[in-house]
């Protein structure tokens, strides 16, 4: 078939590794027309295939993927230039690991980088040949962080994914880049406990020389379960989409433990970030929070939007509080309405625009009647209105 088919343009995938024998070499000889390549490596055989991929150019290659099967990281030795040193097309590349022999002018024109399983100083040799790079993805980033290097200018970056065992992981990789102003950051962290706290993460990420970032006017803070949480920050006015290019910040994370901190660190979040020594790159107007699935949620709200002085107020330009799949009690519905109401009373322009249920069990018709002073649109699906008492599957 290979024979046969002459030089039309190949796509290889290959993700299921056996004994090589003579098959990979039949195909690797057809290098030079192949347009995307895929293959996950015994490491047993990475040598081997190294030495394939340095004896021909591939002069139409624009994405490869190369990864160990077996969970033995690919530490490449020192081997001649990969493809020859002739890749003019490649734009996408994904690693199970990297080293400074992966440091060649061959990835110069790489528009998306993929990396995981590898050691800080590696991974910073390679984005220095990089300029061009528009979208970085790392996972399990080894560092030493008594190590200290030069950062790494990444122009033209217009998004980042990184996940991180910890906040401890998570802060040298960003302390060693130098990011666009208005760049996305989506994180995973699996622990948020530890020395390293979202303040520090945030300076380490927020370091712009001058100038004023992206308005953040949106926060959206889910639950996901009892030690899985997400909080998201757009420059929108509402988060309609959670996957949405205005969303500039993701965190995803988990609690070592079941903690009843959750709502109020999607707010310790959002004043993180929003410091004034953040402010050259991110600025904070929020006008739109959206929060689902917690309990005990509006101790946190209402400490937040408690008015601490005659003319402290927090979140002044907040107009939409969106609540969805809650519980509530009726201490905490008072005390959320009074907070609401002294800050109307304080400035009629902090007056919610749309307060709106969804989901939500414990929200009487005669709440819905108070809230009326206090936002000027109540909007409640039957579900809330209902008491939970409908069939909430009849209703989604």
């Amino acid at each position: 078939m290979l024979e046969r088919s002459k030089e039309i343009p190949l796509v290889v995938t290959y993700t299921t590794p056996m004994p090589l024998d003579n098959c990979l070499e039949k195909v690797l000889s057809h290098l030079p027309r192949i347009e995307y390549l895929e293959f996950a490596s015994l490491s047993c055989d990475v040598g081997h295939v190294m030495d394939l991929l340095s004896s021909r150019p591939a002069p139409m290659l624009k994405e490869f993927r190369f990864w160990a099967k077996d969970g033995t990281p690919l530490l490449i030795g020192p081997v001649g230039p990969i493809f020859q040193g002739q890749a003019p097309l490649l734009r996408n590349l994904t690693l199970d690991n990297c080293n400074r022999s992966w440091s060649s002018c061959i990835f110069g024109g790489l528009r998306s980088l993929c990396i995981t399983e590898t050691r800080l100083p590696d991974l910073l040799s390679v984005l220095r040949c990089m300029p061009t790079l528009e979208l970085l993805a790392l996972e399990s980033i080894k560092c030493d962080e008594r190590t200290l290097f030069d950062k790494v200018p990444l122009a033209r970056l217009k998004s980042i994914y990184l996940c991180a065992t910890s906040l401890r992981a998570a802060v040298p990789v960003f302390a060693h880049l130098a990011l666009p102003v208005d760049v996305k950051i989506s994180l995973r962290l699996y622990s948020i406990k530890g020395p390293k706290t979202f303040s520090e993460l945030f300076s380490a990420i927020y370091t712009h020389p001058s100038g004023s970032g992206p308005v953040l006017r949106s926060l959206r803070a889910t639950n996901l379960n009892s030690r899985h949480m997400a909080v998201q920050f757009s420059t929108s006015r509402t988060i309609k989409d959670p996957d949405d290019d205005d969303v500039r910040l993701s965190i995803r994370f988990f609690f070592d433990l079941p903690s009843a901190r959750q709502p109020d660190i999607a707010l310790d979040i959002w004043q993180a970030i929003t410091q004034p020594k953040h402010r050259t790159f991110f600025s904070g107007d929020l006008e739109f929070i959206h929060i689902e699935g917690f309990t005990g949620l509006i101790r946190g709200i209402t400490s937040a939007l408690r008015i601490q002085g005659s003319s402290d107020v927090t979140y002044p330009s907040l107009r939409v509080l969106e609540l969805r799949d809650m519980v509530f009690h009726d201490s905490e519905l008072n005390d959320l309405r009074d907070i609401l109401t002294s800050r109307t009373k304080h400035d009629h322009n902090l007056r919610l625009q749309d307060f709106r249920l969804t989901l939500c069990n414990n929200f009487t018709a005669d709440q819905e009647q108070l809230f009326k002073e206090v936002a000027v649109n109540i909007d409640c699906d039957r579900w809330t209105l209902n008491d939970g008492r409908s069939s909430r599957g009849r209703l989604l």
